[in-house]
Formats: structure tokens, sequence, C-alpha cells
């Protein structure tokens, strides 16, 4: 038999592709498995970097509630401070304490009592004596901050922050024990330490942060705020003024909006309304080292902002009347009237309403300077209005002008002829501070007056304090019914003539409210406290830095060459613009299109050369305008830009329906000033906004301050 072998490959390329098959599904598997591995450490360090954020997240929402404690703090450490006001304002002269606040003659250590203040703040403050439980009670307990076991009170402060589940950071308070102790809620060395942990667990990935927070003690009367900064490269806030004179502003009828803010220093008069029928509406800050003269009738005056200045005066020969002026909003009871000295109303009719506050700011410490004495005086009762819809303060006296001397009243708010208050004696009443039968009358030429009260066997002079309790009881008396007690309504005094505390209402003398419906009891004694001495000052402080502003004059002898602008354009009044710079006394007017060359006033026929009047043929122009020289303007007017001069005049183009509108344009005045080089009055600024108030402004940074920050896990 005969065997045959036969050589077949065929088995071994089944093998073949049966070993690659193999090598590829482990290869596969492998690569898989990596790859499964790598994302889920992935997805573990993206969980681990969310959860530390998160964790981060809720120390920031720690340091944003820590802020309702600072500012809950303030408000004990307040109430130590008006405890220690009403303290030294009750001290008498034969008190232990008397002669370490106040001077020989009896006015306040303003020094002394301020560091004191900021004593007695710092020590309600931190929880010293009394406040300490009461601050306490702002952390822990039921509806405090911190509850018992050391945990946050999440009901009374919820966490704004989770990862979108619901799920939020766990946060704890500890001391070096790692337990909360109210031991170490003590104040030491003028700060409180406290220790946060945040932690955040998700997925079995637990990140846990600590930090220190120390709260500090911020000044007296401070404001908190968290700080925003601005910063940019611009024109700083002097060019803020839609207008500012050297000299005066006269307004001479027409209807005129002027929106930025006003500044006249002020040669004769300052800011004057000379003819009838004016409607003027100021949207922005006056200052004026002058007055604001009302010597016309039917006029509308509406300022929206503050105003600064010494004196507001409605007169003329014959008494003005039918005025009507209004400050500020009454919706938010803004715009602050700050006078140096009085407001005097001469003339019928006429209203005047504060929405902001009203602050006079001299005292009549000395009875022979009655200019420096702020009051309000009222000459005409017949339809004359006062309105006070928020703070009332009047730091002087009116003063009646006999033959050889003046007579100090005792009024803050005096109407004509209530001074009849003082020639009279008053009765006996064991309830008042002293009787009518002490009361000594001098002959002050022509008018016997209420000069002088028996203390026993010593004759003293009547104080201001004195005479405004003499006019009060004079008052009751006669049940209103000898003096002018109408006119005046002061929304801070209720009809039982109490003070509003929401409100500061001070007054040296006497005023008059008519809440009241008894007239009998609608004259006020005055209510002025030697701590009030303190808040006064503030306001002369506010008064001070606003009366000054940014002059004409000034630039031209600034180190800026400002004549530039006039390279800007080759004429005065070019398209739309009108640039104009002239260090001389040449005057300018800007003449509105509806007005003719031949219906010219006189006024400025006879000021304004014929080269320098811009005869506009369309009434919205933009403008700079620097001149040692006058301005009129008349017609129909929309100027956008600045206007720095001398003086400047507004005239009545005798026409209806015709304004004239001048607005602050600082944007149009810094293109004109890049055009020309004048780069110098362009700087960077940085605006840092916070709340504007009378005291100290304090950032939140500076008071809860952050350290030793790290990761626990």
């Amino acid at each position: 038999m005969i065997i045959k072998y036969f050589r077949n490959n065929k088995g071994s390329t089944v093998l073949m592709v049966l070993v690659v098959m193999m090598i590829l599904s482990i290869l596969g598997t492998t690569i898989l498995s990596m790859a499964v591995s790598n994302y889920k450490m992935v997805f573990i360090n993206s969980n681990v970097k969310k959860n530390l954020y998160l964790s981060e997240a809720g120390l920031e929402e720690i340091y944003a509630i820590l802020g309702d404690f600072v500012n809950q703090a303030i408000e004990q450490g307040n109430k130590a401070a008006d405890e220690f006001i009403d303290y030294v304002n009750n001290l008498k002269p034969e008190d232990d304490d008397y002669d370490t606040y106040f001077n020989e003659d009896g006015t306040l250590k303003i020094n002394v009592a301020e560091e004191q203040l900021n004593i007695s703040f710092k020590e309600g403050y931190i929880d010293k004596d009394g406040y300490k439980d009461e601050i306490l009670s702002l952390l822990k307990g039921s509806n405090g901050l911190i509850n018992d076991n050391g945990t946050l009170n999440i009901n009374d402060y919820p966490l704004r922050i989770d990862d979108g589940y619901g799920n939020k950071p766990e946060i704890t308070f500890y001391t070096k024990k790692d337990s909360y102790s109210k031991d170490k809620l003590v104040f030491n060395d003028g700060k409180v330490t406290i220790g946060i942990r945040s932690t955040y667990t998700k997925d079995n990935v637990v990140k846990t942060i600590s930090v220190t927070y120390k709260i500090l003690v911020p000044e007296y009367n401070a404001e908190v705020y968290e700080e925003i900064k601005v910063v940019k490269e611009t024109l700083d806030g002097s060019w803020d003024k839609a207008i500012s004179a050297d000299g005066d502003i006269k307004f001479k009828g027409d209807k005129i909006s002027l929106n930025g803010d006003v500044f006249i220093e002020g040669d004769d008069k300052g800011i004057s309304i000379e003819e009838d029928n004016t409607e003027l509406t100021i949207n922005g800050n006056i200052s004026t080292n002058m007055n604001l003269l009302v010597l016309s009738e039917g006029n509308n005056i509406e300022v929206q902002g503050d105003f600064f200045g010494q004196n507001i005066y409605l007169e003329n020969e014959a008494g003005v009347k039918s005025n009507n002026i209004t400050f500020g909003s009454i919706d938010e009871l803004s715009g602050d009237v700050y006078l140096k000295d009085d407001i005097e109303i001469n003339g019928k009719n006429n209203k005047i309403t504060f929405n902001g506050g009203f602050y006079g700011i001299s005292d009549s410490s000395e009875v022979s300077g009655p200019d420096e004495s702020s009051s309000i005086i009222i000459n005409e009762k017949e339809g004359t209005e006062l309105t006070f819809n928020k703070d009332l303060i009047i730091y002087g006296s009116s003063f009646i002008d006999l033959i050889n001397e003046k007579y100090q009243t005792g009024e803050s708010i005096s109407i004509k002829g209530n001074y009849i208050a003082y020639t009279k004696k008053i009765l006996d009443n064991d309830k008042r501070d002293f009787k009518g039968s002490n009361i000594i009358f001098e002959y002050k030429e022509p008018l016997i007056l209420a000069s002088k009260i028996k203390d026993g066997q010593v004759e003293k002079d009547l104080t201001l304090e004195d005479k405004s309790k003499y006019i009060k009881y004079y008052n009751e008396d006669t049940n209103g019914n000898s003096l002018n007690v109408d006119g005046v309504n002061i929304r801070g005094i209720d009809e039982n003539n109490k003070y509003n505390e929401d409100y500061n209402i001070i007054h040296s003398g006497a005023v008059i409210s008519t809440s009241n419906p008894s007239k009998g009891n609608r004259v006020i004694a005055g209510n002025y406290k030697p701590m009030d001495e303190l808040l006064i000052r503030d306001k002369k402080e506010i008064y001070n830095q606003n009366i000054k502003g940014l002059t004409a004059n000034q630039l031209i002898s600034s180190e800026d060459d400002y004549s530039k602008i006039n390279n800007v354009n080759s004429e005065i009044y070019e398209g739309d613009e009108l640039i104009y710079y002239d260090e001389n006394n040449n005057n300018l007017a800007i003449i509105g299109p509806n007005i003719s060359k031949d219906t010219y006033p006189d006024e400025i026929t006879d000021n304004v050369a014929e080269e320098r009047i811009a005869s506009l043929t369309n009434p919205a122009v933009n403008g700079v305008i620097i001149t040692n020289g006058d301005v009129f303007l008349i017609g129909d007017i929309e100027y956008s830009g600045i206007i720095f001069a001398n003086n400047i005049v507004i005239l009545d183009d005798g026409i209806e329906n015709t304004e004239i509108t001048i607005s602050n344009d600082k944007n149009f005045v810094e293109t004109i000033f890049r055009q020309c080089g004048l780069l110098g009055s362009i700087s960077e600024t940085t605006e840092e906004l916070g709340p504007r108030g009378d005291g100290a402004i304090v950032k939140k940074d500076n008071l809860i301050k952050m350290s030793s920050w790290s990761i626990e896990r």
C-alpha cells in the first residue's frame, strides 16, 4: 500500500487569525480599561476642583454675613454713644464732670467730648460692660448667627451658593480647641478673632478650607461699605459744572433749564432772579459765596440738587410776591440747603419747600454779630408758607434793629411783629423754668424789652435759651392770639410737638410749627444741646468743602494754555460748535435763531462788539467758553458744554414758548481738549463708590481681615 502525505496551509491561517484576534482583543481591553481609568481620574479631579470652589464660596458667604455683625455692632456702639451724649447734655455746673467737658464760659470742650464720645462708641461695639450680652445675642442662640453647637444658623442666614442640586457647604466655627466658645468673642487689642471651616462633600470627595477672620473696631459715626473702584482717564469733578462765574449770574425772565452743577463766586449779588415770571429749573448742585436773591414776582424756581450759599432773600423795595421755590425731591427727600446766614422773606404769598435738609450753620454766640447768626425771618405773614420735609437745623436767632444797638431775640424762626412778646410780662407759673415776676425790663431805644432775670440776689442777662422759652411762655399765656403762628410746616415735629427720631431737628431759638392744632402750643422753645455742636461742626465742614469751585480766572491763570481751544475752529461759531477763549474783558453774546438782529436788546448792543456776537442758525450747539468777560444769552438755545465767565446774564426774549437750556457735556469738553493737546486737564481718576455721609467712610475690607487661609483636606 502506498501512503501519500499532503501539505495543507489552511489550518495554519485559521490559527494565525485566532492569535491576532486574541492580541487585538487584549489590546483593546487594555486601552478601554485605561480610558475608563483616565475618565474616572478626570471626573474625580473635576469633583475635587468643584468641591474646592464650593468650599471657598462658603467662606465668601460668611464674609458677607460677618458684615451684618459689623453693622449690628455699630448700632450697639451708637447706643452707647447716644447714652454718653445724653449724659453730657444733662450735666449741670454743680456736677463733678461738668468742668471736664465744659469751659468756664459754658461752651463745650469739643476735643475732649469728641474723644470720649469715640471711646464710648467703641466700648459699646466691643461688648464692654452692659453691652456684652446684647452683642453675644447677635451671634448665638436661636435667632443669632451661630447655633449653640457652633454651626451656622441656616434659617436666618441662608447660604446663596449651592451646586445646583440643593447641596451647600457645611460651615463650622472653631477655636484652637476646635470648638466654639463665647469667650472667643471678647475683643482683645481692638479686634475679635473667629475661626471658620467650610466643608463641601459630594461623590465621596471631601474638601475643607479653613480661614481666620478678624473683626476690627471702626471710629464713631463711620459708614461701612464694600469698595468698588472705577478707574478711567477723564476730566476731574471740577469740570462737572455747566456754569461757573467769577462774578454773578442774572436771570431776567424766560424759561431756563440748567443741567449740571453751578458755581458762582459772587461779586455783588451772587444769583439773582430779576424779572417777573421766570421759570428756572436747575438739575445739579449750586454753590455761591454770595446770595440767592429773588427780586421779582411770580417766579417758579426748582433746584434738584444741593444749595450752598450765604443767604436767601426774597425782597425789593416794594416787597416781592407769589414766588414758588422748591429744593429737592419730595419722593427722595433730597436736595439739602446749607446757609451761612439767613432766609429773609419780604412780600405776600411766597412759598418755599425744602424736601432735603435745611442747615443754618452759624451760631449767635456773639450778639454783636447778627450777620453770623443763621435764622429765618418772615417779614410778611400773609400767604407765606415754609415747609421742611426732612432735617431742620437752625443754629442762630434773629435780631431786632434798634437805634443804637441790636437786640437778640429767642427766635430761630421769626415772624414780623412777634417781638411784641419781649415787651410784655409773662405770668408766674411754678411749672416753668422762671417766673415773670423775676424778669427785668430795660429801655433800649425805642423799646422797653425783657433783658435780665433775677436769680436770688443776682441779676443775669437773659440768654438765648431763656428768650426762646420766654416767647413760648408768652404764646401760652395769650393762647396764641397775640403772635403770628401760621405758615411754618415742620415734618419732623408732630401734632404733640414731639420730634421724629428719623430727622435731625435742632434749633437754638424758638420755632413755629403748625402741626399742633392749638395755636397756644405752636411756639416751641429751642432744643439745642451742647453735644449738637459735633453734628453742626460736620455740617460746617460740608459747607466749607462745597463753597469752592473752579473759575475762569483760575483757568486763565493756570499753567495750561487754554487759548489753544481757539485753534479748533477758525470762527467763534462754526457748524454746531461754539469755541471761545478770551483772557481779556471782552463780552460775548449767544443769540438764538429766533432773534433777529434788529431786535437785539440794548444790553447786548451796548456791551458786546459785533464780532463777538454768535448768532445761532440752530438752537442746538456744543460749546467750550472760557473768558474773563461777561456772557449774555437770549432766545431759543440748547447749549451743551461748559461756560466759564466773569458774569453771566440770561435775558428774556419776550417770545412765548422759547427756552434756554444749558447742559454740562464733559465728554465734548474732553474731546476739544484732546484735539488741542490740553492733556494736563485729563488724568487717570479713581472713583470709590460707597455711601457719602457726614461721618467717616470705612471700607468693609478694613474692618474684616482674613488670614491663615489653608486647605485642610
